[in-house]
């Protein structure tokens, strides 16, 4: 039986916070020790890096920016999308993680990238509500939901999923919507 490599590691919802950074610090070093044991160079990244919508504290931008020191010295690429913690508009496509777009291959907006030799749709967190309309407006209606697609990340609330209080979703944001990806990546849900 032959083994596949994996070509990535996904990971999402790290919500670091005040009071959180040491562990979030950790989860991360286990992340990058994983891919350089395992000869990955690229990590996904589903949303929520941060969980403050209205500030980040100094010592929380400090231990961002440790978090992407060490992925550039481990020679490690993070690709991703912001979700709605990261965001202090929900309806905006700027996000928290914007000052770090050196240091992390950002999609703000709906964007679709060939990475490893697979295509990759990233589709950040905007009001369910608005979703379609905010595709429309970057022009890519035809291709983020329509073209084939190997993987699919995105953090929405998807219809029909339970969040994480037990409640059940319910909104214009179908599963079907993403029929066109042979695997989707929900970031948001903890559980």
């Amino acid at each position: 039986m032959i083994k596949k490599k994996p070509l990535f590691v996904y990971i999402t919802d790290t919500h670091l916070k005040k009071g959180n950074e040491e562990l979030v610090l950790k989860i991360f070093q286990q992340v990058f020790e994983f891919c350089v044991d395992n000869s990955i160079d690229t990590i996904l990244f589903g949303g929520d890096f941060f969980t403050s919508r209205e500030a980040q504290p100094l010592d929380v931008l400090d231990t961002a920016k440790k978090i992407f020191e060490q992925a550039k010295e481990y020679n490690l690429v993070i690709e991703g999308i912001p979700g709605n913690h990261d965001k202090v508009s929900l309806s905006s496509d700027r996000s928290y993680l914007d000052i770090f777009n050196k240091e992390f291959n950002l999609s703000r907006t709906p964007t679709i990238k060939t990475i490893k030799g697979k295509k990759i749709g990233f589709l950040p967190y905007y009001k369910e509500s608005e979703l379609l309309s905010v595709i429309k407006i970057h022009d890519i209606e035809k291709t983020i939901l329509t073209e084939p697609l190997d993987l699919l990340i995105t953090h929405l609330a998807v219809t029909g999923v339970k969040n994480n209080d037990g409640t059940v979703v319910s909104n214009n944001i179908d599963s079907k919507l993403f029929s066109n990806a042979k695997k989707v990546f929900v970031g948001h849900y903890h559980n």
